[in-house]
């Protein structure tokens, strides 16, 4: 009995564990080089600031930590597109980089893919493309730093930020409520014929657009 009741704990307690473990992102630490607008290899170090204005780059190494068939593999793009590659074979490419456009055809948002099962062995590459000139100079870097780990949802990855997105949510809530009454003020005033009704109906609407963009913060819930 007390070895079945040992047993019965060290299941219980590897299992809280593993819950844990699997409560926040796992981020992942990409080693190996990179190449870009087709220069020479170089070493990818720690301290190593990639601009997204020098062309094209291309990062070949290894994963610090596996990816389990069907997890998932989060990463933050700023304006960019990207591909995979795993081991030699193209496993995923982006719109941008399918169609190589070289316009405002992308945003900030969160991709993510479903590992085929990666482990620290595989050989990855990444071809990441900027098409823009200006505004995400550290777009490649965001990519690097933000690889994380979560199971096959987006939903650990949204409570984790959501700490960070509450002030422009609440932001966001409050000019929107204030939005409500300034638009019910200006309906208001034109029942009663005041000619202040339509001043108030454009500063409703300037604030309705401020609370829906502060509402809506791309580092939440725009996941591929």
């Amino acid at each position: 009995m007390v070895i079945l009741a040992a047993v019965i704990c060290l299941f219980t307690v590897t299992k809280e564990n593993n819950q844990a473990s699997l409560s926040i992102p796992l981020f992942q630490e990409f080693t190996g080089e990179y190449s870009q607008d087709g220069g020479e290899w170089i070493p990818l170090e720690k301290d190593t600031r990639i601009s997204a204005y020098d062309g094209d780059v291309i990062l070949r190494g290894h994963f610090n930590y596996d990816i389990p068939e069907g997890g998932r593999l989060n990463f933050y793009l700023n304006h960019i597109g990207y591909s995979i590659s795993i081991n030699g074979s193209l496993y995923i490419t982006s719109t941008l980089m399918e169609n190589g456009l070289n316009s405002s055809v992308c945003g900030k948002i969160w991709g993510a893919f479903l590992s085929p099962g990666i482990t620290t062995a595989d050989e990855i590459e990444i071809h990441l493309r900027n098409p823009h000139t200006f505004g995400n100079k550290s777009a490649f870097q965001d990519f690097l730093a933000t690889m994380c780990n979560t199971p096959n949802s987006a939903e650990i990855l949204n409570k984790y930020l959501e700490p960070y997105c509450m002030p422009f949510k609440l932001a966001g809530a409050v000019l929107l409520i204030l939005s409500l009454l300034l638009i019910g003020a200006s309906a208001a005033s034109f029942v009663l014929k005041s000619p202040i009704g339509g001043k108030l109906g454009k500063v409703g609407l300037l604030t309705f657009f401020a609370g829906g963009f502060f509402w809506l913060p791309v580092c939440c819930y725009a996941f591929l």
